[in-house]
């Protein structure tokens, strides 16, 4: 499996764009085909710099200038780590 990451100013197919830049990670097979697609972000600007990942999780590193669902800005810019469920 090979898995991608990096930012968007559009929306993935399925995908919603929250404003700006919005991050995604990207799963792929053995075949180069894609078997899923996770977006997400702010309002404003957010980048994604990295992403690790076992058999059922993902987690993608970044920072954003927004306020992330559910999270509290700290200031100016935040670093997140995001969790995703691969199985889901």
């Amino acid at each position: 499996k090979v898995r991608v990451m990096g930012h968007t100013a559009g929306a993935f197919p399925g995908q919603t764009n929250a404003g700006n830049y919005d991050v995604f990670v990207r799963g792929y097979n053995a075949g180069g085909n894609e078997i899923w697609t996770r977006q997400f972000g702010s309002p404003t600007y957010d980048w994604g710099f990295g992403i690790s990942a076992d058999s059922s999780k993902l987690y993608a590193m970044g920072y954003t200038f927004g306020v992330l669902p559910g999270q509290t800005s700290a200031g100016s810019s935040d670093a997140f780590v995001v969790k995703f469920n691969l199985n889901d």
